[in-house]
Order: structure tokens, then sequence, then C-alpha cells
């Protein structure tokens, strides 16, 4: 869809579902979500987006999150968030297999789940909400390809195995390697969303394979240790770094140059229409899709100062 008019449904949808609730029926509404965790600037993004949505919508929004990416930790969260008995519960979800049982036990509570950013493998949720990791995934390999017209070594850097969102980014990005021969790909390295081990994992390749020609880091944190690592090394102008997220860390390493391109997700966006969505099922909305994605935005230093771009961009407060 063209970004324009998708802006323009998205204000569309919320000025429907403003106008289609009562003031005083709507103040009464709680609207919870859950973050993937607290401290990073695209769950820090999306929460903007819903905090503007629901206050737009007259409903009150909650918002809570472990401190750390870690499924155990974020189960602890939703348990205690289905004891408040919001009316609806947006989560992004930290592991698409152990945040089933979880999810699952909201709805037994009778809570509605809707899943953004990341989704679990069940039918739980009533909708799922994202940008489409697999074609973030693609755009970051065609960037690469245009980049790297000889061709050369490639190494995907990793959080790790069963998040959907970056098992699809790694998915996208490897099949339209596979299919030019001019590209060695080294495989992906996993890092557990360390920073630390992100660089560590970068400067590890670039002793073994010092003619390294290109690194896909799939999140933020991976971002951020590949750069570092290869500022550390002297190579942040020899080797092609795109990343996924456009914290404002990362938009100034892509403005200094140590990074080609970022694949932004735009978050504030989604805040607003997850909100726009767990509205419209309190209103008694059923017919939606089980799975909705929209476009990422990829961020050069091209753009990087356009209307659109900075939109794209991150943010570390609602402030």
């Amino acid at each position: 869809m063209d970004k324009h008019l998708r802006k323009l449904t998205m204000a569309a949808s919320v000025a429907a579902m403003m106008a289609g609730v009562p003031a005083s029926h709507a103040e009464d509404r709680v609207v919870a979500y859950v973050k993937g965790y607290t401290g990073d600037e695209y769950y820090t993004t999306q929460e903007c987006g819903v905090l503007e949505a629901a206050e737009k919508a007259g409903v009150k929004a909650t918002i809570s999150g472990a401190a750390e990416w870690d499924a155990g930790k974020q189960s602890t969260v939703l348990r205690a968030v289905i004891q408040t008995k919001p009316d609806v519960i947006i989560i992004d979800a930290t592991d698409s297999r152990a945040m089933i049982a979880p999810i699952q036990s909201a709805s037994e509570a009778g809570i509605p789940v809707m899943t953004v950013g990341d989704d679990i493998e069940a039918e739980i949720p009533f909708t799922f909400l994202a940008a489409n990791q697999f074609r973030g995934g693609e755009m970051a390999a065609d960037r690469m390809i245009g980049k790297l017209p000889s061709g050369g070594k490639l190494l995907v850097v990793g959080v790790k195995p069963g998040i959907s969102s970056t098992d699809q980014r790694q998915q996208g990005f490897e099949r339209r390697i596979a299919d030019n021969k001019r590209f060695q790909y080294l495989g992906v390295q996993y890092t557990d969303n360390d920073q630390n081990k992100a660089a560590a994992v970068v400067s590890a390749t670039l002793q073994a394979h010092p003619d390294l020609a290109g690194i896909f880091a799939v999140n933020l944190i991976t971002a951020q240790g590949a750069a570092a690592a290869l500022r550390q090394a002297g190579v942040a102008d020899k080797v092609e770094l795109v990343g996924f997220d456009a914290s404002p860390t990362l938009a100034n390493s892509l403005r200094d140059g140590t990074i080609d391109a970022l694949i932004s997700q735009n978050p504030r966006e989604l805040g607003v229409a997850a909100v726009a969505d767990a509205v419209a099922y309190l209103d008694g909305k059923r017919d939606f899709p089980r799975r909705r994605e929209l476009d990422p935005f990829m961020l050069s230093a091209d753009n990087l100062d356009t209307p659109e771009g900075k939109a794209a961009q991150y943010v570390a407060s609602c402030d």
C-alpha cells in the first residue's frame, strides 16, 4: 500500500474509533500494552504511539514490561497485568512458543489479546500486527547486493532462534542472498540480544575473515554491537553494515557512515494501529485478519533528515 495512503487510513481508523465510542464509556476502558522489555527505543517509540492513540480515543492505556528480553520474566509481568483485569491486552511476545501458555491464561481469564511486533505459534490472539519482517530482510539484502557489485563474504548477526520477527528477517535476507552466486554466506551467529556479544562476534569474524564484505544485524542491539566492532577494528569504511531498527544511536552511526542503511519498523505507527484494533474489538468488530503486515521503511544518508525519514526514527522518550 502507498505509504501516504496507509497513513491516511491509519488516521481514519483512529478518528472512527474516537467517533464510535461514547466518552463516558470509553474512559472506563483499559488497554494494557506489554512491551518486549523496557529501556529499548523501539518499544519506547511504540509506547508513544499507544499513548497517543489511547488519548485521542479517550481510553486508558497502561504500560508494562520486564527489564530484559526474557520469556519467563515477561510471563511474570503478563500474569500481573491479568490480575488488573484490563479490557484488552496488546503484547509483543518474546518467544513464539514459550509465551503461548501465558497468553492462553489471559484468554481464559476473559481478556482478549492481540500480538504486535512478535507473534506466537497459536491462534489465541484475535489479530497480529507488525512490520513485514521477511520483506525487511529482503530489503537489507537488496541494499547489500547493490552496494557490493563484486560480491563477497556476508555475516548475519542474530539474537536467538525462536523469535518470530528476527527469524523472519534472517530468512528474508538469506532467501535473497541465496539467489546471488557472487556472495559467500558465512551463516548466522547468535548473541542473546547482548551488544557486547554482538561486538565480539563481529571482531572474531573479522579476524577469521579479514575480507568480510558485509554484515546484516537483525535488530537494534546487534546493530549497535556490530557498529562498535567495525569502528574498533578501523574497517567501518570497508565493511557494509545494514541494521534493523532505527534508534538515535544507530541514526548517528548512519550519519557518520559506520552504517550504510537501517530498516525501520515504524513502531509509533504500529502502536497507533494496535490501539485502533484493540478498541474496534471492544466495539464488537470480529472480522480481523489473523495477520496484518505494514511495509518497513529503509533509512539511508539520503533520506535520514526528510520528514518521512524523521518519522521512521525511534525515540528515547515520549516527552
